[in-house]
């Protein structure tokens, strides 16, 4: 049960990261 929540938890910070990751980069290029 352990390990399931560690996988959920990485994949769910890398869509994290990725979704960020594109937000930032939004905002550094501009409208």
């Amino acid at each position: 049960m352990r390990q399931a929540i560690r996988q959920a938890e990485s994949s769910f910070s890398g869509l994290w990261r990725r979704f960020t990751g594109r937000v930032y980069a939004q905002s550094w290029h501009g409208p």
